[in-house]
């Protein structure tokens, strides 16, 4: 990997600082992929198969690389951001990094989110007399194949909602987690980002922003697959109780700026 063409590269398309951060990694479906730096990364892991291989020297220096690469990216933004990464590193000792993981895996929230997932999980198990899922290959393409219950439902509306669906599955709790971490960690450092935006309230809003995503989804099943209306009611109410708590817990999620998606100076040119 050449970390200097890569960057100058990324200059020239006018990449855009910091996207990777604050995204739902559904590279398929985002307008600024091609300004990601992130994005060129994981193209570039594509183009040599030793690269992916666990097996393979290639990929442990590849991934020593990454990491030496991605530490100089995030120095250098914090940088430009008028904050000092070494007084961050000194304020997060190990006794912090415990105390904020037993706070975020023991808070009612992310343990709402873990359920949402599980419910996920059994729901689509339990419909496999309408129709089972299919992944290409790389597991990054999900396809649906109906039975013959399927009748009147709309065949790409529901592909599109399950691919949404099962895509935040996860992410939801994930990004969840995160953020909660986060609350602690920015509690014990709160002078360090008084002038900045909080990195729990931006992984907050990536978290809202899937259940956004998920709820739609549900809706567009319940609409095509009435007979199942009181479970996918269930899961809608789950996630609309999710919704309100995160945002009673994260009340300036919702106006975090992240870098190019909410800004409009970028643009999609």
């Amino acid at each position: 990997m050449d970390r200097e063409r890569l960057i100058a590269e990324g200059e020239k398309k006018k990449n855009i600082p910091g996207i990777y951060n604050y995204c739902d990694r559904w590279c398929e479906r985002c307008p600024f992929s091609a300004r990601c730096l992130s994005y060129a990364l994981e193209k570039e892991d594509a183009d040599d198969p030793d690269e992916r291989n666990m097996s393979n020297q290639k990929f442990w220096e590849k991934l020593s690389e990454t990491f030496k690469m991605t530490r100089e990216l995030i120095k250098k933004a914090a940088e430009e951001q008028g904050m000092d990464l070494e007084e961050l590193e000194q304020a997060s000792s190990d006794d912090l990094h415990e105390k904020s993981h037993q706070f975020a895996e023991n808070h009612p929230v992310a343990r709402a989110a873990r359920k949402y997932s599980k419910m996920t999980s059994v729901w689509f198990k339990e419909v496999d007399h309408l129709f089972s899922i299919d992944y290409n290959n790389k597991g990054n393409s999900l396809h649906i194949l109906p039975t013959n219950a399927f009748k009147e439902a709309d065949f790409q509306e529901v592909e599109n909602a399950v691919s949404v669906i099962r895509w935040y599955q996860f992410q939801v709790s994930v990004k969840l987690m995160r953020a909660l971490n986060g609350l602690v960690m920015e509690a014990e450092e709160d002078m360090l980002w008084v002038d900045h935006q909080k990195d729990s309230d931006g992984s907050a809003k990536v978290s809202l922003l899937g259940i956004d995503h998920s709820i739609n989804g549900w809706g567009t099943l319940l609409k095509n697959f009435p007979s199942e209306e009181n479970t996918i009611l269930d899961m809608l109410v789950h996630l609309e109780r999710l919704r309100n708590d995160i945002e009673r817990e994260f009340p300036n999620a919702r106006s975090f700026k992240r870098p190019g998606f909410d800004d409009e100076s970028y643009g999609l040119n």
